[in-house]
């Protein structure tokens, strides 16, 4: 296995930052996830996912999201995961807007294993239900991911993903949404195995998103906790 690869990737993941459309505007943003995730045999487990994210320079709680899922291992190296999620987004005022989200996953680890670079290839399909009314937005997410040791019980994390809304909707508003790339994050942190059935992840993400009304850039530091039952 090549030991150049996490360099690699690293510098293709710094190489998709840089866009020739000038951002308009940007935000500092903290992002906060917890994970359980429950073994109910071999095969099977189910994981629930809570995450709350703050915006506008982390000033305002701005998301919170709740996303079961059950995942069906096929082998060491395939699994399917189906799962659903509740988005509630507040302004500033107070007032917030609810989302309704199902989504489907196939996740392929395309090489590596334990204590060696690990890549693994996420498909997500999501279908988006907005409660204020609108058109379903069905949306794909393509994911590489990539770890690898550093030392005794830490890990190196580096991933890239883009999101594509794969038709043309109108929103509650009246307002159209046109198919295509809609957003591209770019992740670099460590992972901590703290012990055998907790781990802490914490790094920092770029969201680049394309928007009708002026691209916006977005700085987030991220930090992840997982549960293992």
């Amino acid at each position: 296995m090549n030991r150049a690869l996490p360099a690699v990737l690293a510098a293709a993941i710094v190489a998709s930052w840089t866009d020739p459309v000038h951002a308009v505007d940007g935000d500092t943003q903290l992002w906060n996830t917890q994970n359980f995730n429950y073994k109910i045999n071999g095969q099977w487990s189910a994981n629930l996912e809570v995450q709350e994210r703050w915006y506008d320079d982390v000033s305002y709680f701005a998301f919170l999201i709740i996303r079961p899922s059950v995942t069906y291992k096929w082998n060491d190296w395939l699994a399917f995961t189906g799962g659903y999620a509740h988005f509630r987004v507040y302004d500033q005022d107070g007032g917030f807007a609810d989302e309704d989200r199902i989504w489907e996953q196939v996740n392929v680890r395309l090489f590596g294993g334990t204590d060696e670079p690990t890549l693994n290839w996420r498909t997500r399909l999501e279908q988006r239900m907005f409660e204020a009314g609108g058109g379903t937005v069905w949306r794909l997410r393509e994911q590489l991911r990539l770890m690898f040791p550093i030392v005794d019980n830490v890990k190196g994390v580096l991933w890239t993903e883009a999101f594509w809304r794969l038709n043309d909707v109108v929103q509650a508003n009246g307002r159209p949404q046109d198919r295509g790339l809609e957003q591209w994050r770019n992740f670099a942190g460590l992972n901590f195995e703290i012990t055998e059935n907790f781990t802490f992840e914490a790094g920092y993400m770029n969201v680049y998103t394309w928007r009708p009304s002026g691209d916006t850039d977005d700085h987030v530091p991220w930090l992840i906790s997982t549960f293992k039952f």
